[in-house]
């Protein structure tokens, strides 16, 4: 029986592969959901008392158990949780046996760009000639084709617009970055001025204090060459007194030596 059941599980998900919609599944009358194709976090979960309640599915549910046996219900489009919140729509009909017995519920969930591949189908509408999904507030559910073009060629203009700002900007950056190079090379140069400067007043203030020490030795040696001077002055003053006084002496010596001669 298991092998059978496993049998039947794996055909209904060989089914699932090649039809347009997402997944297929069977629920039981309470609720349950007994059998999902695509085996997300919903396998298990019973419809009226979990979160499903609240969604798409759990519509979809609550439309089936009122609707005859012969009726397909359709629910709206809304976030479904198990399939990461992506746009779900669902489709719900009773399941009954060979006797007419109602014994269950078959699923089909439909994401929105599964609706929107079979809304776009344009065949046989010539070029203008659309349909749409429209849900009972009058808003549509199913994106529009023409709309869809008109939004690529949008973004093919922005994304073009996009690409010529980034030229412009790789190229205005381009231009900063040489320019502040410049701006180095000039900075290095000046820089260098001075340090060549610093280097050359230091130079001359060595040299100034040399020459101011050279300017003290020489005013000192001229203040002793003047003593030299003034002291030879006087010795030479002295000297010439002296002579003086010897002239006297001789001459008066020469008188002496003539009274005596006489």
């Amino acid at each position: 029986m298991a092998s059978s059941g496993k049998k039947h599980a794996t055909r209904f998900i060989e089914v699932n592969k090649i039809n347009p919609w997402y997944d297929l599944f069977f629920i039981n009358l309470n609720g349950d959901i007994i059998f999902t194709a695509a085996k997300e976090s919903d396998l298990g979960i019973n419809i009226p008392s979990s979160a499903l309640a609240g969604t798409s599915m759990g519509e979809a549910f609550t439309k089936a158990k009122k609707a005859s046996s012969a009726a397909v219900v359709v629910s709206d489009f809304t976030p479904y949780p198990p399939s990461n919140n992506e746009p779900a729509v669902f489709m719900m009909a009773k399941m009954l046996a060979g006797n007419g017995e109602h014994i269950g519920y078959v699923a089909l969930q439909f994401p929105l760009d599964k609706v929107n591949a079979l809304m776009q189908q344009r065949d046989g509408m010539g070029e203008s000639g659309e349909t749409y999904l429209v849900g009972e507030d009058k808003l549509m559910r199913s994106d529009s084709s023409v709309e869809i073009e008109t939004m690529i060629q949008s973004l093919v203009v922005k994304v073009k617009e996009a690409t010529e700002s980034m030229n412009k900007g790789s190229q205005q950056a381009k231009s900063i970055v040489t320019k502040n190079l410049e701006v180095t090379d000039s900075l290095n140069a000046v820089s260098d001025s001075v340090n060549k400067i610093v280097s050359m007043n230091v130079e001359i203030a060595n040299a100034t204090q040399q020459q101011s020490e050279a300017s003290k030795d020489i005013s000192k040696q001229t203040l002793e060459i003047s003593d030299i001077s003034d002291a030879t002055g006087q010795s030479t003053k002295e000297i010439m007194e002296t002579s003086k006084e010897l002239m006297l002496l001789s001459s008066q010596l020469t008188e002496q030596v003539n009274q005596f001669k006489w």
